[in-house]
C-alpha cells in the first residue's frame, strides 16, 4: 500500500522557496495547458501530445511529468462526472505538483536535517535542494517492515508529501463483523447503534453558504475534510475483522434523477463527500487488517429488520416505524443492521474474503 505523508518546508531558505515558487508557477501552467488541450482533443503520453506545449523553459522530462499529471486529472474528472451524473467542467490544477523519479529524488539528510528533496530547476545544472524535518507520523510508516521511501514527491509552495510504500498486511482471521450506514445528518451509524460524526451536516452547510472561490470556502472544506478523517478513526478498528458499507457510488446522480423538483435537496447534497469518507475508510481498513465489503444499498433504511417488510412509509425522517409489525428504531441504525445482514457484492481492493471467526 502507498501512503503520502505531509511535511513542511519551513527549513528551506527564502531564496530556495522563491525559486520553488517560480518553478511551480511554470509547471502548473504546463499542466493546465495540457488539461485544456486534452479536454478538447484526446491524447496520450506520447511525443505528439507532448509537443503540443512549446512555451516556457521546462525540460522534456518535466513536460512528460506535467502531461502525465494532466492525463490523470482529466481521466479522474470525466470518471467522476460519469458516476455523479453532473456535467463536468474543464479542471484546473491549483494544488501540488506530482513529481516522479524522472525529476525528483528524496534522500536521507545529514546533520540536523532528516531528509532532502532534490528537484531540477528552471536553470540547467542548478537543482533546488529542500531540507526536511521528520515527524512521528512519517517515522511510524518508515519503521514498518519492508517500508520503502519512494523517489516521488507531491510538492507545493510551503509543504510537500513524501511517498512511502509498505507491504499490505494480511487481513485478520479473528474479529467482529460490523455494518455502518453513511449519511448526511450523521456521518456514520454502526449496527450496534453507535453514532459518529454528528456535526457533518453543520460543516457541509458552512461550505454551501461560503462564497465560491473565497478563502472562507477553502477553510470550510478543509474543516469538513479534517472532521471526516478524524471521525473515520473513531470506528472500533481494533475489534473488527470485516466492515460492510453501502456502495453509494452514483448517489448524487440518483438524487438528481429521482428528485428533479427538489432543488433544495440537491444543494444540500453537493458539499457531502461520500468519496472522501469511503477513501479514508479503505485506507484505515488496510492499515488495521480489516476486510472492507460493499453491499447493495437499495432500501437499507426502508426494510424492517424484524419482519422484512419493505415500504417507503416505514421511514419518516430520522425515525423508522414498520407499518407491518410496528418495529421502531433510529432509521440509520436500521440501515446499518440491514447492511450487516446483506451479502457483500464487491470487496475493496479485490481482496478475497477469508473465513472469519467471530
Amino acid at each position: 500500500m502507498i501512503r503520502a505523508i505531509k511535511v513542511t518546508l519551513d527549513q528551506a531558505t527564502d531564496a530556495k522557496l522563491g525559486r520553488l515558487a517560480a518553478f511551480l508557477s511554470e509547471y502548473r501552467a504546463a499542466v493546465n495547458f495540457y488539461i485544456r488541450s486534452l479536454w478538447i482533443n484526446r491524447g496520450k503520453l506520447d511525443a505528439k501530445t507532448l509537443n503540443r506545449y512549446k512555451a516556457g523553459s521546462l525540460s522534456y522530462r518535466y513536460r512528460s511529468v506535467a502531461l502525465k499529471q494532466a492525463l490523470q486529472i482529466v481521466i479522474a474528472t470525466r470518471k467522476s462526472a460519469r458516476e455523479t451524473g453532473f456535467k463536468a467542467k474543464c479542471p484546473v490544477l491549483r494544488g501540488k505538483a506530482e513529481l516522479s523519479s524522472l525529476v525528483a529524488t528524496v534522500e536521507r539528510g545529514r546533520g540536523s536535517f532528516d531528509f532532502i528533496i532534490k528537484i531540477s530547476s528552471l536553470v540547467a545544472g542548478r537543482r533546488i535542494i529542500l531540507p526536511i524535518k521528520s515527524h512521528a507520523r512519517l517515522n511510524h510508516w518508515l519503521s514498518q517492515p519492508g517500508a520503502v521511501l519512494k523517489n516521488a514527491v507531491f510538492l507545493g509552495e510551503d509543504s510537500a508529501c513524501l511517498v512511502v510504500e509498505v507491504p499490505t498486511p494480511e487481513p485478520k482471521t479473528i474479529g467482529e463483523t460490523m455494518g455502518i450506514d453513511t449519511g448526511y445528518r450523521k456521518l456514520f451509524v454502526d449496527s450496534d447503534g453507535v453514532q459518529y460524526g454528528k456535526r457533518i451536516k453543520e460543516l457541509c452547510e458552512n461550505i454551501r453558504r461560503s462564497k465560491p472561490g473565497g478563502e472562507g470556502k477553502r477553510k470550510a472544506i478543509s474543516t469538513r475534510n479534517d472532521y471526516i478523517n478524524q471521525t473515520c478513526k473513531e470506528l472500533p478498528w481494533g475489534r473488527l475483522a470485516v466492515l460492510k458499507v453501502e456502495d453509494l457510488r452514483g448517489l448524487k446522480q440518483r438524487t438528481q434523477q429521482n428528485d428533479k423538483s427538489n432543488k433544495r435537496s440537491r444543494k444540500q447534497m453537493a458539499p457531502w463527500s461520500y468519496r472522501l469518507a469511503i477513501t479514508r475508510i479503505e485506507q484505515l481498513a488496510q492499515e488495521n487488517r480489516v476486510l472492507l465489503g460493499f453491499v447493495d444499498p437499495a432500501n437499507t433504511s426502508r426494510e424492517c429488520p424484524a419482519c422484512g417488510t419493505v415500504a417507503k412509509e416505514n421511514r419518516r425522517g430520522e425515525v423508522f416505524r414498520c407499518v407491518s409489525c410496528n418495529h421502531t428504531d433510529d432509521a440509520d441504525t436500521v440501515g446499518a443492521v440491514n447492511i450487516l445482514a446483506r451479502p457483500v457484492v464487491n470487496w475493496a481492493d479485490s481482496m478475497v474474503p477469508l473465513s472469519v471467526e467471530s
